[in-house]
């Protein structure tokens, strides 16, 4: 009887120190903990919503393989100071992303690097642009994303904030969104591409093509400096339509254009020296330029196709508006 019992115990005794192991994964504040260990394989999935937290770098070596999969809605990953680390530029696919969030809602990524991966870095978007529904009230907040072979940050219906994405193919792209205080240089083609958003305080300097391209969206607040093609451009949208507004803004030193625009944008207010073409470029119709200030730009600080509004005058009806630099 008493071996029964001891048996019984043992038995009890197992079962508790099984519970105790599982639970050890949670940290005070509830939040599911994840870290590298020997045995620890790619990607990661996280399959329920909840809170969870890096508790250690978490490098992945193996070629063409994501680093972590949320696949589920409603998940806050925080990456407490820690980086995701791909195996590089060239080791993999499409599909190769450090963390795919695509098609998810509710999705905050924070606080930590995500780098070193053959596609994108972190992928919060739907199945492709213009598709508002995929992907809704995302987050990005306080990451550098960096040396991904595609784009740093890609969001759809969501904010960016705070965050760096530097060295990629592009740095950040985003639909439907709002980007703060970011920072987007010496990617190998733009830094930020911006469409039907609103980005604010922001730089892009040194990008191999546009500083910022945008269609729809509204840029106030931000820098664009010596990138190869034009500091700021609002285009036309794959769609068929361009308008905008731009304001308050420096596009200095770059190779083509200070500020590019298409048609129907407002460019009000912004600072554009030392370009390599012009510093503010009109070559559409309908845009409204005033109070704009170009000096020293190679061919010329403005240039203005007809149908457009660019006073230059310092006297009469429109001189409150005048570009200066004339």
């Amino acid at each position: 009887m008493m071996e029964g019992k001891s048996k019984i115990q043992l038995v009890l005794w197992t079962v508790l120190f099984v519970v105790a192991m599982s639970f050890s994964a949670y940290g005070a504040d509830g939040q599911i903990k994840i870290g590298q260990t020997a045995s620890t394989t790619f990607p990661i999935v996280i399959d329920q919503p909840g809170s969870y937290v890096l508790t250690s770098n978490l490098v992945v070596s193996t070629a063409n393989v994501i680093g972590i999969v949320i696949a589920t809605d409603n998940v806050t990953l925080d990456l407490n100071g820690h980086a995701l680390i791909g195996p590089g530029i060239g080791t993999g696919g499409n599909d190769a992303r450090g963390i795919d969030g695509r098609f998810r809602k509710n999705i905050t990524i924070k606080n930590g690097t995500v780098r070193g991966f053959p596609s994108d870095g972190i992928a919060l978007h739907g199945s492709g642009w213009n598709q508002p529904t995929n992907g809704t009230n995302n987050q990005v907040k306080d990451i550098r994303a960096y040396g991904n072979a595609f784009t740093g940050i890609v969001v759809t219906n969501g904010l960016v904030i705070n965050c760096t994405a530097n060295s990629n193919g592009n740095g950040i792209a985003v639909e439907y969104s709002n980007v703060s205080n970011c920072t987007a240089n010496n990617n190998n083609t733009d830094g930020f591409i911006v469409m039907k958003s609103t980005i604010t305080n922001c730089t892009g300097n040194g990008n191999g093509f546009d500083g910022i391209r945008s269609s729809e969206s509204t840029i106030t607040n931000c820098t664009a400096k010596s990138n190869a093609n034009t500091g700021i451009k609002c285009h036309i949208h794959e769609f068929g339509t361009s308008f905008g507004m731009i304001t308050n803004c420096t596009a200095n030193s770059n190779g083509s254009y200070g500020i590019s625009a298409h048609s129907n944008c407002r460019i009000e207010g912004n600072n554009l020296t030392d370009n390599g073409w012009h510093g503010l470029y009109l070559f559409g119709s309908h845009n409204y330029a005033i109070k704009n200030s170009a000096s020293n730009n190679a061919h010329g600080n403005y240039w203005c196709a007809a149908d457009n509004y660019m006073p230059t005058s310092l006297t009469g009806l429109d001189a409150a508006n005048a570009n200066i630099g004339w």
